[in-house]
């Protein structure tokens, strides 16, 4: 007959642990779910011991390791879609303002690469339906349009002055290419066009010395808006021109 253990004391949840059939060592826990509980315990406070190597270890493994990890991933979030959205949900309602700000920051750093991905989505009756739906919120909400013209003039100077430059040549029914001023600066190397002096870009309009488009061949004497009719100028001197002629002489040659 087979000798039955002592019975002991279960580290977990203090019942009594049922005796072992055959003799031997006495368990120190009285169920599968208190052996679990027990392992989880004994790992945190190794971990804790150990943080910093266990960190360390398993960044390592995890380089080692990517594929796995990512497929760990993928099949955590496809049995767990309700569970992370709750969490995100809650997240996002205790930092309103946080991730309003870190959703602000993420679309001005995207936002050309979004816009172009938008429009390689659509096709020519959706281009249509959205500039419809563009006009009609703008004959609703003008001086908000206005405001928000305003605001991004401001926030960027160089291609409204670009789009200004364009809008001119078409309205006298010539070709014209969006170019900015700063791309002519670099060409230039920073020298007018005309009195062939330095041009400080930090100089701002309207201080006579800042930067300027000048049209090579103006516009009223059949000049285009095109990048080779376009040179960077003082804002001075482009005033200074009479019907395309530089009093100071020949104009700089771009290399």
């Amino acid at each position: 007959m087979d000798v039955m253990a002592s019975a002991g004391i279960c580290v977990e949840c203090g019942t009594a642990v049922p005796a072992r059939p055959g003799g031997g060592h006495v368990s120190m826990t009285c169920s599968p779910e208190c052996k679990e509980r027990r392992t989880k315990a004994i790992r945190k406070k190794r971990y804790a011991e150990n943080r910093e190597q266990a960190i360390i270890q398993a960044r390592e493994w995890a380089l080692a390791n990517r594929e796995h990890v990512t497929e760990q991933r993928r099949r955590y979030r496809e049995a767990n879609k309700e569970v992370i959205a709750a969490r995100k949900r809650s997240y996002a309602q205790a930092n309103a303002e946080r991730e309003a700000e870190r959703k602000a920051a993420w679309y001005v750093a995207n936002r050309d690469r979004i816009r172009a991905e938008w429009q390689a989505r659509q096709d020519a009756e959706a281009r249509v339906r959205a500039a419809e739906r563009t006009r009609a919120w703008a004959q609703m909400n003008p001086e908000h349009r206005r405001h928000l013209r305003r605001k991004w003039r401001r926030e960027n100077p160089e291609k409204a002055a670009a789009i200004v430059q364009r809008r001119r040549a078409r309205l006298q029914g010539v070709p014209a290419e969006t170019v900015y001023l700063s791309e002519l600066l670099e060409a230039q190397r920073f020298r007018c066009a005309l009195c062939r002096k330095k041009i400080d870009p930090k100089v701002r309009f309207p201080d006579p010395m800042s930067a300027s488009t000048d049209h090579v061949i103006p516009l009223s004497q059949g000049g285009t808006g095109e990048r080779a009719n376009l040179r960077a100028a003082h804002m001075s001197c482009n005033s200074a021109k009479r019907d395309g002629v530089w009093p100071g002489g020949e104009q700089l040659a771009i290399m």
